[in-house]
């Protein structure tokens, strides 16, 4: 997802999940993800502890889905403590025991802070209308 030069994100994009069994329950928590160089883990997500705040009841072909953003690693905000590499894969991580891990390339590469500094963010999980 392009986003705007001015903008306090480098990258945005909106992560789905659609049932393709049976009716499901699908909690209503943060999704973790990983910037990757190569089979490099740069960094992980930083993900709030997820409590359950309630459920997607996803019938099949339902679908939920979540935000991810990275944030700008220039500026005040992450300053010299950052150490920005350049990520060219993000992987999903899975919400369930067992649910595989998703992975998709990035083109151009996006940078993340690769010290105690986390650039990274996973939204909420919610039923998409």
């Amino acid at each position: 997802m392009k986003v705007a030069k001015n903008a306090t994100e480098s990258y945005k994009a909106w992560v789905t999940f659609t049932n393709t069994g049976a009716t499901c329950n699908m909690p209503v928590v943060h999704i973790g993800f990983e910037a990757l160089s190569g089979s490099s883990v740069l960094a992980h997500s930083t993900t709030p502890l997820n409590e359950d705040v309630g459920n997607n009841v996803l019938r099949t072909g339902q679908s939920a889905r979540a935000q991810i953003a990275v944030m700008r690693t220039g500026g005040s905000a992450f300053g010299k403590g950052c150490k920005p590499k350049a990520a060219n894969t993000f992987e999903v991580l899975p919400v369930y025991h067992g649910w595989p891990t998703k992975s998709f390339h990035l083109s151009p590469t996006v940078l993340v802070c690769t010290s105690s500094s986390d650039n990274l963010g996973g939204g909420w999980l919610f039923k998409t209308p």
